[in-house]
C-alpha cells in the first residue's frame, strides 16, 4: 500500500502474525515501531518514507526478515539493534538517526547481507574503522565509507567481492 496517505501511529499487528510482507512506504505513519512485535513470519518490511520515531528493538523478534527498509524516517537506535537479524539480504537505514561503531554490523556481513544503505546526514553517529567482515565480503570499490569524522556518507549498494572475482 505505498503512497496511500495512511496516517497515524502503527496499530498493534500481532493478530496478523502469519503475514509475510508489510509494504507501507511513503505514507504518514508515525510513532514507534513497537506494534510490529510478534510478526514472527514477516520476511519483507518496507516502512520507508514515513514519520516513524524511536528505537527499533521490537524488530529483534522478526528473525525471518530478509528485506528491511526503514529509510527516511526519524528512527534512532544503535546499529547492534539489527545484529540478530541474520537472514537479512537487504538493509536500508538511510536518513535516520542510528549510531555506534560500524563493527556492530560485522555479524550481518558474515551472513547473507547483499545491500546495505546507511547514507544520509542524519546517520551522523556512525563511525569507527571498516569492520573486517565487511572488508572481506565487499570490494573497496563497492563500499564507500567516510569515517574521517563520525559520518558515513553514500553507503549504498555493496557488491560481493566473491562475485566480482569469478
Amino acid at each position: 500500500l505505498p503512497s496511500n496517505h495512511i496516517q497515524g501511529p502503527l496499530a498493534p499487528l500481532a493478530p496478523l502474525s502469519g503475514i509475510k510482507a508489510l509494504i507501507l512506504p511513503c505514507n504518514g505513519l508515525s510513532g514507534p515501531v513497537e506494534a510490529l512485535r510478534g510478526l514472527v513470519n514477516l520476511r519483507d518490511l518496507d516502512l520507508s518514507g514515513n514519520k516513524l520515531t524511536g528505537p527499533v528493538d521490537a524488530l529483534m523478534s522478526l528473525g525471518q526478515l530478509v528485506e528491511l527498509n526503514l529509510g527516511d524516517n526519524s528512527l534512532s537506535d544503535t546499529l547492534d539493534a539489527f545484529a540478530g537479524l541474520r537472514r537479512l539480504r537487504r538493509l536500508v537505514l538511510r536518513n535516520n538517526q542510528f549510531w555506534g561503531p560500524l563493527a556492530m554490523l560485522d555479524g550481518l556481513a558474515s551472513g547473507s547481507l547483499e545491500v546495505l544503505d546507511l547514507s544520509g546526514d542524519a546517520n551522523c553517529g556512525l563511525g569507527g574503522p571498516r569492520p573486517p567482515e565487511i572488508s572481506r565480503k565487499w570490494s573497496a570499490g563497492g563500499l564507500n565509507l567516510n569515517t574521517t569524522g563520525t559520518q558515513v556518507s553514500s553507503l549504498l549498494s555493496l557488491e560481493k567481492e566473491d562475485e566480482e572475482e569469478e
